[in-house]
């Protein structure tokens, strides 16, 4: 799981931070790019971390050709079994939770699918590997950003019934800031799914000459 989520960790989530600074840096308009404001700063600090140890391309692409084609799947099998695993036990009969549930359930469905013909065209083909990499990780991390917003609302609804360490209204806001991940940001991983589908064609296409 360490070697699989490595580089998932490393980008998706530093691309995730790269984007929170540059929308935070929008709420200063002009003056977000002034050096006194420190938001300028918060930008360029994070667009280094996507650099930091590999870029972000280079975790995509030792995602798909050392975690998951040199050993057929396996180690995404493992997640998924995992994934799967921790929605079965039975809090998905609570309302709160149904559209966490399917939405982890829906994501795991979707990489298992990804997965799978990733690396029955990567078998015919080596270069669909790479052109798969970078959508194959974003739509790995949010596969598994779901999963943890499962866990999270799970956390949040036993908090709200059984009284956790936080406030009730602590509990409440985790499970709308869940609601606003699960409508907002997981959609984009149908959009990754597709692009996934659209193979190393059109972008072995053009004659390197032409590039």
């Amino acid at each position: 799981m360490v070697a699989l989520l490595t580089p998932v960790a490393k980008a998706f989530l530093t691309d995730r931070g790269f984007e929170a600074t540059v929308e935070a840096q929008q709420l200063y308009g002009g003056s977000g790019y002034c050096v006194e404001w420190g938001a300028e700063q918060f930008v360029r600090d994070a667009r280094i971390a996507m650099i930091y140890e590999g870029t972000n391309g280079i975790q995509a692409m030792d995602l798909v050709g050392r975690k998951l084609v040199r050993n057929g799947g396996a180690y995404v099998e493992r997640l998924l079994a995992r994934l799967r695993a921790d929605l079965e036990d039975g809090a998905a009969d609570d309302t709160r939770l149904r559209p966490f549930h399917a939405a982890a359930e829906a994501a795991a469905t979707r990489l298992e699918q990804a997965t799978r013909q990733l690396l029955e065209r990567a078998a015919q083909d080596p270069a669909e590997a790479g052109a798969a990499a970078h959508d194959y990780l974003q739509l790995t991390g949010l596969s598994v950003y779901a999963w943890m917003w499962w866990k999270a609302a799970r956390a949040a609804v036993r908090g709200l019934d059984q009284g956790g360490a936080l406030g009730e209204a602590d509990y409440r806001d985790k499970l709308i800031v869940g609601q606003h991940f699960l409508d907002r940001l997981l959609p984009r991983s149908e959009a990754h799914a597709r692009q996934l589908e659209a193979g190393a064609a059109g972008l072995m296409a053009l004659d390197e000459l032409r590039f």
